[in-house]
């Protein structure tokens, strides 16, 4: 018999329903698993479909991972013959193999009996080689040698079905497909769609914001300004209180120059732009990447070489791209192909879309890490809002925004309109996540930094690039264009004289690093603020002429629960908002109530996360015992609230929501280790106000209870002002602030202890009341 090997790629989901005669499913599937199961000690034998010839040492492996069809598979370093129960005759075998933790495997596969050359099969991480090939079996079946030439052998599924003709040896690669399936006709995405729509047609008038396309690179300006101040002779961007070079400061600052550059903004900028991209490709192709950061800078890179082509020598520009394409993309990277199910999954998003725009500017000649990673980062979108689900809430939107550049630069692969999908259902959901503000909502590392701000912009702006050429969605885009601005707005209220901003949301010096996480630096925190609004007026460049529409941060009514790891319940209406915690993030936030905050108020006045003794963010005086929101209660000689009894409370659960024609009301159960309810806090929220009442908490019945929360008397650089009358108090910032209403036989006062949070310093107000409610209006 003739055979013939053809090679080909492609993605599978699943594969066509021929009627086989057998299908063998390798390594430890679970009890029940309901197919022929080969496990590695299963021997050949009277009765048996399939089984190994002789004795040997195998291995059984499973890699639970969502889309993948053949999770399980058997691995071994010695010989090993698998026979097969068939009568004899001529098959078609299908072979997969293939693993999703690592790339060392090497198998060689012959049938016995005859002499067809099947190649030697490998394959990178979550990639899955098919290999088909004819096989005879005499009349002691069908006999399969497995071996390796310099490592292990592995087999995760073998097919096995009759042949009429001849079967040509092909050869294929096989990726997992752990996308959702969702389209704009599921629940979420038609209701979201309708909520914003209807702020769209709302009469009522409007501020306008004031802002335009043209602060965007303003700013861009302003941190180039300062950082370039600190470049080094070499090109790169020294941190000032590092005084090194910190993570991906140095492409970052080659990206925002090579736009302002571009954008004629600054034409002695050139030599700046281009000593920063060859430090850059150099210690990026050398791996040597400043602390280890090397994810993130293909993504910059491929911006800037895009802008700065013009400006250089054709000799210069390939100079650099050929270093780029003598490096490895499987190997250079330092996070999992992808994402690993924790910290750190979004690098993978970047360096894809990174790896994206050197294949679109001819570095890469293929996209087999792009599409590697991406068949597998579809399992973080498994949720209905369309959010990336690493879980802090500035981890799901960066990771959105990246991937949405590679969208709009050209990537039309297998993945490309599951992609799209999500990331339009994503932007529908970020408008309900805008606080009334303008700044992203709070929520795990990195909370209140600027940037996470930012990325609303640019979501935001790529948005309305989407939509703005067709008149049917103007409405829509406009709702779009003014959250850009509002997020835009949260930004610039934190810039600092010297032109670039604060870091994180206060007013403290730079130098002191208040709030910073411990990877938070001066410089790559601002530089990559810098390129994200150099990515938004990119963006913004066709849509300037749209007409704002109010933002369903001022003028929604919604409630939403995000799901699992985000564990938040976000609530609107008319512009006042609360953000709740459902469970607590270790070292970052405590269950329970976050923020209440309403439009138009400074954000210095309002009610700001809890305050937490082992807070893992860089916050002078911490507090003794961490400090939550709400409702209190005494154990013996302490005082116990949901931030300081983390040993008692388990998490939050949302209850029944209740419509009213001007409010949203709802309920949320505090429970503790024995799911038993602790606390009850009942919203009532409306146009100006937000009530909680506490008094259906079963704790009330058994112990004495107050209330507390914590207000800043400083944003770390100006005081605010806070004040105690009978049954009230009041936080103001010069004429606006919130006044927070009590029952009139409460007696309120000031801790004494003064303390660090992300958003300046804190005293906490201590209520006793036997009537625990509270009302919290606009000033």
């Amino acid at each position: 018999m003739a055979f013939r090997f053809h090679f080909r790629r492609k993605i599978l989901s699943k594969y066509e329903d021929a009627a086989p005669v057998i299908d063998l499913w390798f390594g430890d599937y679970p009890q029940g698993f309901g197919h022929p199961n080969i496990r590695a000690s299963t021997r050949y034998g009277p009765g048996k479909v399939a089984g190994w010839e002789g004795s040997g040492k195998r291995n059984n492996r499973f890699r639970d991972y969502g889309g993948v069809r053949y999770p399980g598979f058997v691995l071994s370093f010695t010989p090993a013959t698998l026979v097969v129960d068939v009568p004899a005759g001529q098959y078609k075998c299908t072979l997969v193999c293939g693993d999703t933790d690592f790339e060392d495997h090497r198998t060689v596969v012959h049938v016995e009996g005859t002499d067809t050359p099947i190649p030697l099969i490998k394959g990178r991480r979550f990639e899955f080689t098919v290999t088909e090939f004819g096989a005879v079996a005499g009349q002691n079946g069908l006999r399969l040698s497995f071996d390796s030439p310099n490592n292990n052998w592995i087999i995760n599924h073998l097919r096995v079905e009759p042949a009429v003709e001849e079967v040509a040896v092909t050869q294929y690669i096989s990726y997992p497909d752990a996308w959702p399936s969702f389209d704009e006709s599921t629940l979420e995405f038609s209701r979201l769609h309708k909520m914003a729509l209807a702020c769209a047609e709302k009469d009522a008038p409007l501020n306008p914001t004031g802002r335009s396309r043209a602060d965007y690179l303003d700013g861009v300006r302003g941190i180039v300004g300062f950082f370039g101040a600190l470049q080094a002779p070499g090109g790169a961007i020294i941190d000032p209180n590092k005084k090194e070079e910190f993570q991906y400061s140095t492409p970052a600052y080659a990206y925002c120059s090579s736009l302002l550059l571009a954008e004629g903004n600054d034409p002695d900028i050139k030599g700046s732009a281009i000593r920063a991209i060859d430090w850059s490709i150099s210690t990026f192709c050398q791996g040597k990447a400043a602390t280890k950061h090397e994810d993130f800078f293909p993504f910059f890179l491929g911006q800037a070489l895009r802008l700065i082509e013009p400006f250089v020598d054709a000799s210069q520009m390939e100079g650099w791209k050929q270093q780029l394409r003598d490096t490895n993309p499987f190997r250079l990277y330092r996070h999992k192909i992808g994402g690993r199910d924790g910290p750190g999954s979004n690098w993978n998003c970047k360096a894809s879309a990174g790896e994206y725009l050197f294949y679109a500017a001819g570095i890469r000649d293929n996209l087999d890490f792009v599409e590697t990673s991406l068949s597998m980062q579809g399992r973080f979108f498994n949720n209905p809002f369309g959010l990336y689900t690493e879980g802090p809430s500035v981890y799901d939107i960066f990771p959105r925004c990246w991937l949405g550049e590679m969208l709009y630069r050209g990537y039309d692969g297998p993945f490309a309109k599951k992609l799209e999908t999500a990331l339009r259902l994503g932007q529908l959901t970020s408008l309900f996540l805008q606080m009334p503000n303008g700044a992203l909502y709070s929520g795990g590392r990195s909370s209140h930094h600027l940037w996470g701000d930012a990325l609303q912009a640019l979501c935001f702006e790529a948005a309305c690039r989407h939509m703005v050429d067709d008149p049917a969605q103007h409405a829509l885009a406009g709702v779009f264009k003014r959250a850009a601005r509002r997020a835009y707005g949260a930004v610039d209220a934190c810039r600092l004289p010297s032109g670039e901003f604060s870091v994180v949301r206060n007013r403290a010096p730079y130098s002191q690093q208040h709030g910073y996480e411990r990877y938070s630096s001066h410089s790559q925190y601002n530089l990559l603020l810098g390129a994200i609004l150099g990515l938004a007026y990119e963006a913004a460049a066709t849509s300037e002429g749209l007409q704002e529409r109010a933002t369903p941060a001022e003028a929604g009514r919604y409630v939403l629960e995000l799901p699992h790891p985000f564990n938040r319940v976000i609530a609107n209406c008319d512009g006042a908002a609360v953000n709740i915690a459902l469970a607590r993030g270790p070292g970052q936030f405590p269950v329970g109530l976050q923020v209440a905050e309403m439009a138009e108020v400074p954000f210095e006045t309002c009610l700001l996360d809890g305050a937490l003794a082992d807070a893992a963010f860089l916050v002078p005086e911490k507090p003794a015992v961490s400090l939550g929101t709400g409702l209190s209660w005494r154990e013996g000689e302490n005082w116990l609230s949901l931030a300081s009894a983390s040993q008692h409370i388990s998490h939050g659960v949302f209850l029944q929501q209740v419509e009213e024609a001007d409010a949203i009301a709802f309920g949320i159960a505090y429970r503790d280790v024995e799911d038993q309810t602790v606390i009850i806090e009942n919203y009532e929220i409306r146009a100006g106000e937000i009530r909680i009442d506490y008094s259906d908490s079963p704790v009330i019945k058994s112990h004495d209870v107050r209330l507390q929360w914590n207000l800043l008397e400083s944003d770390g650089a100006n005081p605010v002002t806070v004040k105690i009358d009978q049954g009230m108090v009041c936080s103001l910032k010069g004429d606006k602030g919130l006044t927070f209403h009590l029952p009139q036989a409460a007696e309120i006062k000031l801790s004494e202890e003064r303390f660090g949070t992300r958003n300046g310093f804190a005293r906490t107000v201590i209520v006793e009341t036997p009537s625990p409610w509270l009302l919290i209006q606009g000033y």
